[in-house]
């Protein structure tokens, strides 16, 4: 719903996992809800809130707007059947975004999508439901989407990082290889946060750690460095 054009409305605290109900009396309750942080604390929840947060973010970046005005006309489709998955795709002239769900309750599925260009590096994954591992192939034209899940591809203008940024006042430097982190000329220690805010690890001496494909953010002694693991 987040990605497709038009208003649309979050109802009270869902991005959350609210569970309280809207039924009263055999009618529809619409009384405000009651925030409860507690459910923050559980993993799951935590997660779901911050898939809300990232999709909201794609959607209000001011360089996205194009991509979800009423001008633009998503495709969505299911494939098949719902049971084999559920695709939406937006684009315009330089930007893709597609948006692949598994509605299943256990196994992956594996769908098509026609992406525009040709090479992985144009394409990451910025969203992907909370404790899954998805991937895609941009040769092969497939995405792969864990049960009871979804993941978000866009091109690499869409992902808000271009390449690997440097801060050239760190007296560190940072380097990715394939599924990790490398970091020398540490001094003080190292913290990987993806862009969801999560701490994917530390490092405290010279070193790697190894991490899913995706962006990161690397600070130490003050200085921080976006980097693209493949």
């Amino acid at each position: 719903m987040i990605l497709m054009p038009g208003s649309h409305m979050i109802w009270q605290f869902s991005e959350m996992g609210n569970a309280q109900t809207t039924k009263s009396s055999g009618g529809n309750n619409t009384d405000p809800k009651i925030v409860n942080w507690n459910m923050l604390k559980d993993a799951d929840n935590k997660g779901l809130m911050e898939n809300y947060r990232q999709l909201i973010k794609i959607r209000l970046a001011p360089e996205n707007r194009e991509l979800f005005s009423t001008a633009i006309q998503p495709f969505g489709n299911s494939l098949g059947g719902w049971a084999q998955g559920r695709t939406i795709k937006t684009t315009t002239a330089d930007r893709e975004l597609y948006c692949v769900i598994n509605p299943n309750v256990t196994g992956s599925i594996t769908v098509p999508v026609s992406f525009q260009r040709t090479g992985n590096d144009d394409y990451w994954i910025v969203s992907k439901s909370y404790g899954t591992e998805p991937a895609f192939n941009v040769t092969s034209g497939v995405v792969v989407v864990p049960a009871n899940s979804y993941v978000v591809v866009t091109t690499r203008n869409i992902s808000g990082v271009k390449d690997v940024i440097e801060d050239n006042a760190a007296d560190w430097s940072v380097s990715t290889g394939q599924g990790v982190v490398r970091i020398n000329g540490l001094t003080a220690p190292a913290y990987i946060y993806s862009l969801s805010g999560s701490q994917a690890g530390v490092l405290k001496v010279d070193g790697e750690l190894t991490v899913p494909q995706g962006i990161y953010v690397v600070r130490s002694a003050g200085k921080s460095v976006k980097v693209m693991v493949k």
